[in-house]
C-alpha cells in the first residue's frame, strides 16, 4: 500500500476529478486514520463522509490510534472549528464546503463530488459494503470521472 501513497500524493495538477477505490480494506478505521494522517501531513484538507455510527467510531479512533500523532478534526456543524480543521466529519455531503479530499467511508453521495480535487473510497471486505461501492463506482463513471482501483486483498499493512 505504500506504493499507492507515493503515487496518490504526487499526482500532477490536472488530476481533478479522480476517484480512487481502496478495496478489501481489512480495518477501515485504522486504514482511514493512516490515510487522513497522510492528507494532513501533506497540508491537505479532507471531508470524511459516512454513517453517524462509523464517524462516531472514527472520531474516537482519531484521538487514540497513535500515541505520537494528533489529527485535528471536527464535525461539519462545529462553526468555531470547521474553517480551520484539516479533517471534517459529516454524514451529509451537502453540508461540506470545498476541501481538497473527500474520503468516503461508505456514505451515500448526497451532493456534488466535483467540488473535491480527489475522492478516496474506503471499501471493506463486507459484501454489503462492496455492493454499495459498486453502485458508487457506476455513479462516478456516469459522471465521467477517472476511476482507479487499489486492491488491498492479501496485503499485510504495517
Amino acid at each position: 500500500w505504500v506504493y499507492y501513497w507515493a503515487i496518490w500524493f504526487h499526482l500532477p495538477a490536472d488530476t481533478v476529478g479522480q476517484v480512487a477505490f481502496h478495496f478489501n480494506v481489512p480495518d477501515k478505521l485504522d486504514y482511514g486514520c493512516r490515510l487522513l494522517r497522510k492528507v494532513s501531513a501533506a497540508k491537505g484538507r479532507a471531508v470524511v463522509l459516512g454513517s453517524r455510527q462509523m464517524l462516531d467510531e472514527l472520531d474516537r479512533h482519531l484521538w487514540t490510534f497513535s500515541s505520537t500523532d494528533f489529527l485535528p478534526h471536527c464535525w461539519v456543524d462545529d462553526s468555531a472549528l470547521v474553517a480551520k480543521a484539516p479533517i471534517v466529519l459529516t454524514t451529509d455531503l451537502q453540508q461540506a464546503l470545498f476541501w481538497d479530499f473527500l474520503v468516503n467511508f461508505g456514505g451515500a453521495l448526497s451532493g456534488p463530488v466535483d467540488k473535491f480535487d480527489r475522492v478516496i473510497e474506503i471499501v471493506s471486505t463486507d459484501p454489503e459494503d462492496r455492493l454499495q461501492a459498486r453502485e458508487r463506482w457506476r455513479a462516478y463513471s456516469d459522471k465521467g470521472l477517472l476511476l482507479t482501483r487499489h486492491d488491498l486483498g492479501g496485503v499485510v499493512e504495517k
